[in-house]
């Protein structure tokens, strides 16, 4: 198997999507730490525009941590990050649409706002919305981890910090 080499933010919530999907199948890599605000000329000759995370797989390059956690899951399919039928991949992929749609903008304005509390309170309804519908479920998209779960629980991790 091949060594994917992955350029990440270690303190950044899309790179640990990236980091939880890489450590669920077990994937050999080479994490390479990336300061967005100061990327090295090694990093720009991989991904010009400095976006983390990114990985080089194969001699090929992808950014997106979405993009990025999908393309793994593909092409190292031990374990299965998708739910096996079809209707479950489809929930699965409305979940993760939702959760960029609605919850990342969410979570990025509490990090980045001087005053967080109104973010606070959007991100408390939003979480009592997305726990009524998921009630009587273990993760996302019922008894199966998925690649939903990947793309939220860094956020939800980091919530805590922000006294939410």
């Amino acid at each position: 198997m091949a060594i994917v080499k992955l350029y990440s933010d270690p303190r950044d919530a899309a790179s640990h999507m990236v980091r939880l999907a890489m450590e669920e199948k077990e994937l050999p890599a080479t994490i390479v730490d990336v300061d967005p605000e100061a990327p090295s000329p090694e990093f720009l000759k991989v991904n010009p525009t400095g976006e983390v995370p990114a990985i080089v797989d194969s001699d090929q390059v992808l950014i997106d941590p979405i993009i990025i956690i999908e393309y793994l899951d593909e092409r190292y399919p031990h374990p299965p990050l998708k739910p096996e039928m079809p209707i479950d991949r489809a929930y699965m992929r409305l979940a993760i649409r939702r959760i960029e749609r609605d919850f990342i903008p969410l979570f990025e304005r509490l990090v980045r706002v001087r005053d967080p509390r109104r973010a606070r309170k959007d991100i408390q309804e939003y979480l009592a919305g997305m726990n009524a519908s998921f009630a009587g479920r273990q993760w996302i998209v019922g008894d199966q981890y998925t690649l939903a779960d990947i793309v939220m629980a860094p956020m939800l991790y980091r919530l805590e910090a922000y006294k939410v």
